[in-house]
């Protein structure tokens, strides 16, 4: 694996995901993930990107349970790296796992996705409450 592969196809991961191809987002990820650490070794701040990144992924889809182990993962890596709570990465990362702790609202395109999030209920406890569309959308649901 070349080190600038794997950098392109974590930045379009990062485009999947900034598109809201959460799906396709998350096996970019995973390769990502396999891939640095096959050359960096578990314990490197590009594997706990990825695993940060995964975790925004299982998050933005409804999956707390998924990104709370991806997110803890990455915070493990950084804390045996000696990296501090002040560092802006490992900042990003705890305000996004304490973000999974609010009240799960999630934003959609239209009232019937937001039914389908509603039903679906992939891990125990981890259902979305409640829907907003996206802020194009004039309403809210």
């Amino acid at each position: 694996h070349h080190v600038d592969t794997i950098d392109v196809l974590h930045l379009m991961g990062v485009t999947l995901w900034t598109v809201r191809d959460y799906t396709n987002a998350r096996r970019l990820f995973f390769q990502v993930l396999a891939a640095r650490q096959a050359v960096f070794g578990m314990q490197h701040p590009a594997v706990a990107s990825v695993l940060h990144r995964l975790g925004q992924c299982f998050a933005t889809q409804g999956y707390r349970y998924r990104a709370r182990k991806y997110y803890d993962q990455a915070i493990e890596i950084y804390q045996n790296l000696g990296v501090q709570s002040e560092n802006s990465s490992m900042r990003r990362i705890l305000q996004d796992k304490k973000d999974l702790e609010a009240p799960q609202t999630t934003m959609v395109e239209s009232k019937k996705e937001c039914a389908l999030w509603k039903r679906r209920s992939a891990e125990p406890n981890e259902g979305i409450k409640s829907c907003r569309l996206w802020p194009s959308r004039k309403q809210s649901i």
